[in-house]
């Protein structure tokens, strides 16, 4: 669970924006009206979160068609799978957003730069909205709980306190809005041309480069050819590049689908779509993509080749499980 968990996109992933995609856009370009007691009926929980993944999974695909292969495969899957996320976090218990709070997301979303969308800033129409669960009760969603943060705890959560700067924590999701967690605390991350170590990393669009002063500081990630001995998060992968593991030179790296090669391919870095595995890679023997796990399937340490699970699904106790937000409380 991300700060803003309107969109379930597990890629770091992440993310999107650029292009206006919103379906409910009326004719003459304005935006169609929500239903206020007049002739035109408010969306529905469907329609609303369907409006948000088309938005989200179009802008992914301008702004990195590698991240939409890596994580989703297509922008089909991509919608699906995050109107599945929508749908289930909207039908719980005590979620204080409303149809009109997705809709107003899905209209905020294009208006974001690539750049802010990967380094987790999303617009205010985005951000979670307190719900009515308690901290210390059992919950299966952030937008339960007043807070704004469920804390995993098997398939289930609980609903706990987010934490300022300075405090412990264990995820990013623990801290406020736009703070991280770095060596079990929680901070602000780096700008560009900010200093930055293990303890205040940069924000996830920039890399920590120690150049050539050798003090390290947050810079923008590079394209393929560059260097990248300083940092193998130097290389940008919205451009679909990575470090070479013994050249460490930034290249372009490819996806592959079920059944091709992957790892290191004549030369060229390559990783399965829609978050599948790379079957018996081993370095610098290459291997077979996988697909991932289906929901209710095996995944992780309970299999042989550590299968992951396409999102919304997590890996539960070996076996991907949807969210189980109508359980939770």
């Amino acid at each position: 669970m991300r700060h803003a968990t309107y969109p379930t996109l597990l890629i770091a992933l992440t993310f999107a924006a650029c292009g206006n995609v919103h379906p409910l856009e009326a004719p003459d370009g304005g935006d169609a009206p929500l239903a206020d007691g007049g002739d035109t009926a408010p969306p529905t929980v469907e329609q609303a979160c369907n409006d948000l993944s088309t938005s989200l999974c179009n802008a992914l695909g301008v702004c990195s068609t590698f991240l939409l292969q890596l994580g989703f495969g297509d922008v089909a899957t991509c919608v699906s799978r995050n109107n599945l996320a929508c749908t289930i976090g909207q039908n719980a218990t005590g979620v204080g957003r409303t149809v009109a709070d997705i809709e107003g997301c899905a209209r905020a979303l294009p208006l974001v730069s690539c750049g802010d969308l990967v380094a987790h800033k999303m617009p205010a129409a985005c951000q979670d909205k307190p719900g009515s669960v308690l901290n210390g009760a059992p919950c299966g969603a952030s937008t339960q709980c007043q807070s704004t943060y469920c804390r995993p705890q098997g398939q289930c959560g609980i609903c706990g306190p987010r934490q300022a700067a300075g405090a412990s924590c264990t995820s990013n999701d623990q801290c406020q809005p736009d703070l991280v967690c770095a060596a079990s605390q929680c901070v602000a991350p780096g700008e560009l041309g900010q200093t930055c170590d293990d303890r205040r990393p940069c924000r996830d669009d920039l890399y920590c480069s120690t150049g050539t002063s050798g003090s390290a500081a947050c810079a923008m990630k590079v394209g393929a050819g560059r260097s990248c001995a300083d940092s193998d998060k130097a290389c940008d992968i919205l451009q679909g590049v990575g470090c070479h593991p013994t050249t460490k030179v930034c290249q372009t790296v490819r996806v592959a689908h079920r059944g091709e090669g992957c790892g290191l391919v004549s030369g060229t870095l390559v990783l399965c779509e829609a978050a599948g595995s790379c079957d018996g890679a081993a370095f610098p023997a290459a291997g077979t993509c996988s697909a991932a796990a289906a929901d209710g399937e095996s995944c992780g340490s309970a299999t042989t080749n550590n299968r992951s699970c396409l999102a919304p699904s997590t890996c539960v106790v070996g076996i991907c499980r949807l969210p189980v937000t109508a359980s939770c409380p």
